[in-house]
Formats: C-alpha cells, structure tokens, sequence
C-alpha cells in the first residue's frame, strides 16, 4: 500500500487492481463483513475496460489465455457485487461489454439481464440480447424470449420458442402456473437440479408472468409436455413439480 501511495499511477493497471481485489474480497470472506473499498477497486476497474474497449470494437477475450483473466475477472466481480443495483450507472454496460467479450457467458448472466430487461418492458432489448444465442438453456434466457415475443405479438415466433424452452427445461411451465408450490430439495454439490432452476425461475419471474395480460393463460393452453429420455438427464426432471 505504500509503494501505491507513491505510485498512485500504478491503479490503472487492471493487473493490480485485480490483484486488490482478490485481496479485499479474501478480506470480506474472512472477517465476515463487507468494506466499501472492494466495490471501489471492482468499479474502478469496469470503468477503465468500459472507457477503452468501445462498444463498436469486435473481438473476444477468452478465459483460456491468461493475461485475459484481470479483465474479465474484474468484469464479473462487479457485476457478481451490484448485480442488485440496477441504479448503478455502470452496471448495464458491463453486462453487455462481459457477454460481447464472452458470449459463453459461464456466469450466467445473460438470463439475469434478461429478467431485469422484462421487468423494465424492454422486450425489444430482450430479443437483442438473445437472438444469437440458440444453444443457450438458462431457464431466463429461453422463456424471457417466450415473454418478449408475446407482449410483442409476436405469438407464432413465441409458440415456437415456447417448445424449444420446454424441450430443454420443461418443469418451468408447471411451476409458473400453479399458485402455490413447494420449493424443491437442493441437490448437494454439482449443478441445480431442473426443479431447482424451475423454482428459482419461478422466484424471479412469477410476478412479470402474472401481470403480464393473459400470459399465463396463454402459457397454459401452449406449453405442451415434452418427454425426454438421455443418459446425461438426471431421474427427477421427469417427474412431477411437487
């Protein structure tokens, strides 16, 4: 910290600032407690990558390579530390700047964003931010596009979507559409369950879904059952919702 002190130039290095907060967020870990200095660092690095790397500008920035990770982890930090502050003015953009740079998007964010995007009414930008994405089976993104598409009119594009996000995650209709349901048994360790994700879905969505005019209705009457039978799909996602 003193070498900083004497070299306060030595912040605009995404290197560094990663490397401070690794450390501040080992710090928080241990003493239990968050310090404003974290989110400081993290946000300070998101605007030097969203100052230098435009909007326009093509080009990936894979994991794999190392001098890669400062950037990206910085990225996914502060977007992991206000993903609850849409107020931020950054927030959005470094959502887009981390899925431009990352399309994989390994942290899940695109269904995230998605969810906020249709909480707002901007189905247009739902649609932007899926249509490149076919492969894509977060339960936000596939029946967000469901969503955006209906409250577009778009009712034959969403029918189609509609058997696609059931073909992958069938369970989230039946968890949308029942009033009250019990939350499943968390699976330990590995990936949530489909149960698991159709709940959670349900915990954001429900209420976008409800007030959405006939939504459910609609989502009722087209989202027809899909049986599936692989060796890599676990026992439970066959069976009933609870």
């Amino acid at each position: 910290m003193e070498w900083l002190r004497q070299h306060p130039q030595a912040l605009d290095s995404l290197t560094i600032l990663d490397d401070l907060a690794t450390l501040l967020a080992t710090a928080q870990y241990r003493l239990g407690a968050s310090n404003r200095w974290h989110r400081r660092v993290l946000s300070r690095g998101a605007q030097i990558v969203l100052k230098h790397w435009q909007p326009e500008r093509g080009g990936k920035l894979p994991w794999v390579l190392e001098a890669n990770r400062p950037t990206l982890r910085l990225l996914t930090s502060f977007v992991q530390e206000v993903t609850e502050d849409w107020e931020d003015a950054h927030m959005e953009p470094a959502v887009r700047l981390y899925l431009h740079m990352n399309p994989d998007d390994q942290h899940n964010f695109r269904g995230t964003f998605v969810n906020r995007l249709l909480a707002e009414g901007r189905d247009a930008d739902v649609l932007a931010c899926t249509k490149r994405i076919a492969n894509d089976r977060s339960a936000g993104t596939r029946y967000g596009e469901v969503l955006a598409l209906y409250r577009l009119g778009r009712l034959e594009e969403a029918k189609t979507c509609l058997d696609q996000a059931v073909a992958y995650l069938p369970l989230v209709p039946k968890y949308l559409l029942r009033e009250r349901i019990r939350p499943p048994r968390k699976r330990l360790g590995g990936d949530a369950s489909e149960k698991e994700q159709a709940w959670q879905y349900r915990q954001n969505m429900y209420t976008v879904w409800k007030e959405t005019e006939g939504a459910l209705d609609w989502l009722s009457r087209n989202a027809r059952p899909v049986r599936r039978r692989s060796q890599s799909t676990p026992p439970e996602a066959t069976d009933d919702a609870n």
